[in-house]
């Protein structure tokens, strides 16, 4: 017998607040793990490989001037080696229009990485469990060598599965 989960969501419009309600189909029960191409395909296949990165010491504005321009999601911060540090991401910029504010003091401090070895399906369960949109895949020596997003994996799902001809 299946359930239904009732969700209670609140939709804002110029008017002000309206409540809805939706309905989905709710299984308590989880589904079996099957592996997945995901499970052999390596992040380095579809991550990007040239990232803009930035200093601890560069300003917000550039920080989102860089954002902007280069229609990206997150900048790695990264120390003189290469190694991140942390990353601003677009959220990370909202309300940080003080003059002389810079990147390290933005960042998350934190740099989530993932090595070269790491599949898709890792970097899509460390996003899901973690919330993370961006994950830096690093080499052995640490290095940053790459940025997988939510929208890579997106992307590659699709063009597997014949959506998309890139």
């Amino acid at each position: 017998m299946e359930e239904i989960e009732v969700q209670r969501c609140r939709i804002y419009s110029g008017a002000g607040e309206l409540q809805a309600t939706r309905t989905r189909p709710f299984d308590s029960a989880p589904l079996p793990r099957m592996p997945t191409i995901a499970d052999r395909i390596p992040v380095t296949a579809i991550m990007t490989r040239d990232v803009i990165c930035a200093r601890a010491e560069l300003s917000v504005d550039a920080l989102t001037e860089l954002l902007v321009k280069n229609h990206i999601g997150c900048v790695p911060v990264v120390d003189d080696r290469g190694r991140p540090k942390g990353v601003v991401t677009k959220l990370d910029l909202v309300d940080r229009e003080k003059p002389g504010v810079v990147a390290g003091e933005v960042m998350m401090p934190l740099a989530i990485t993932l090595n070269t070895h790491a599949t898709i399906a890792h970097a899509a369960a460390m996003m899901a469990v973690e919330d993370f949109h961006h994950l830096m895949v690093v080499g052995t020596d640490h290095v940053l060598v790459g940025v997988i997003s939510t929208m890579d994996i997106v992307r590659w799902l699709a063009r597997n599965d014949g959506f998309t001809g890139e």
